[in-house]
This record gives structure tokens, sequence and C-alpha cells, in this order.
């Protein structure tokens, strides 16, 4: 039987408030994002299984973690900007948010090192999924599109922080204004996102809702939903020679032996 062809793996995580799940820690994608009709909208934080500094993650655990150690950071320098050319053919353009006017303390560094290695420990597996979007989606806004309709494999990790750790983050959050070397960080809630419409891509929307739905928030039924992109359901591989055993994955890290 022909294995089914994914474009690419990505992993990402659902990070919340373990004592009010409706509470989570999100990205927005900032201009000079590749996909133009995608600036301005969330994003679970993660990253994509490619590129030679991914080869050794082992599986969508690993890269969850690297991601999460790459991104979270106060302003470096983002650790492979050309990762997103791999996918589209362009790499991300612009830079995101700046932090505000402030050198982060010792205390602060120590602080956001901790929150990150919570997040490490903390991610458990909540489900894999076949993401779908239609080529319309990368049309909007991009008349030179060149990207058909995209097929990948997405890995989403639960990722409860007990309250010592959210409030942690969100004191950082509302101290800096941004954490991220890749993007812009957001502190919303279930009720923020159907209250002001907000918009997620790539699908996690749709697994977002599912999230909110599985504990409890009824509301979450109302959250806007992006059009043409479809998530299916698929088992949880640990490992992505795992992965490679059951789909056909067109883009692989360099250095990586396929079976």
């Amino acid at each position: 039987m022909a294995r089914k062809v994914v474009q690419n793996c990505s992993s990402v995580g659902i990070i919340h408030r373990a004592e009010v799940p409706g509470w989570v820690f999100i990205e927005t994608k900032t201009p000079g994002y590749p996909i133009p009709n995608y600036v301005g909208k969330g994003l679970l934080i993660g990253g994509n299984w490619v590129r030679p500094n991914a080869a050794k993650d082992g599986g969508p655990l690993g890269t969850y973690i690297r991601e999460i150690r790459e991104e979270l950071t106060f302003g470096n320098v983002a650790v492979d900007p050309e990762e997103m050319n791999v996918l589209f053919g362009t790499g991300h353009l612009g830079q995101p948010a700046a932090l505000r006017n402030i050198t982060p303390s010792p205390e602060d560094e120590a602080a956001l090192a901790t929150v990150v290695a919570a997040i490490e420990v903390r991610a458990e597996p909540f489900g894999a999924f076949i993401q779908t979007v239609d080529r319309s989606v990368f049309d909007m806004g991009n008349p030179k599109n060149r990207t058909g309709d995209y097929l990948g494999l997405v890995s989403v990790f639960q990722v409860p922080l007990q309250d010592d750790e959210w409030f942690t983050l969100v004191d950082l959050q509302e101290k800096y204004g941004n954490l991220s070397n890749e993007s812009q960080t957001l502190i919303t809630s279930v009720w923020d996102i159907v209250a002001k419409g907000v918009r997620i891509a790539w699908g996690q929307d749709l697994v977002l809702q599912e999230f909110f739905l599985r504990q409890g928030y009824k509301e979450a039924q109302g959250m806007p939903l992006m059009p043409r992109t479809q998530v299916e359901k698929t088992p949880f591989g640990s490992s992505y020679e795992e992965c490679m055993g059951k789909y056909e994955i067109e883009k692989i890290p360099e250095g990586v032996v396929r079976p």
C-alpha cells in the first residue's frame, strides 16, 4: 500500500495554565512571514523538522524542545531564519516585533530559562494531525505565489504550566512585550479569541478548538475558523523513523537517512 505523501513534519505546543486551561500562550506572525495571508494570525508555538540543526531531533518531542529553546529568548537572533525558505521558497523577510527598550536583568534571564525548562518537562502528546491547506489561501495577498496545496504532518503537545510557572511567564510577557525571536508572543484565552474574532492559521484553530472543548469550554464552538483548511487525526508517532515508515515525507533535514 502506497504511503501518503506529506510535505514536512512540524511540532507545536498548546502552552496553557493548568489551573484554568482556557488561558494559553501563543504567537502571531509578523510582517515578512512568507505567507502574507497569515501575517497577524495566531499560531501555536513550535517549528519544523527541516534544515541541518534539526537532524538530531529524533522525533516530534525533540523538534518541539529544540524549537522552544531556539525561539523563546530575549531578542536573540533567530537560529535559522531560512527555515521557511526550505518550505516555501523564501525565508522570513521581516523581523519579529521589537522588545520594549529594557535590558533583561540576570533575574529575568533566569526566570525565562526556568519557564522554558518547565515547558520541556511538562510537554505531553495531545494529538497528531494531517493539515491540508488549499492553494487559494496562499494566493491571497501574493499574486506571485508558487505554492500549491499543502499537506503536512503536525504533532501537537499539551503543556500545562503550574501557577508559579504560568504567572512568571505572564509577568515576563507583560514586562517585555515579546518573548520570541521569530514572532510576536501573546497571552490570550478562549474568551478573548471568541470575543475578538482572533484567527489562528495552519488548521491550528481546529486543534485549539478541540483542546478547549475537551477542557469543557463550550464557548469554543464560537471560535472563528480559517476557510479552506482541514485537519485529520492520525496516530501519534514517537520517532521520525516511525513517521517515515508511515508517510512519504518530502522534506527532511540534511543528514537524516531515509529508511
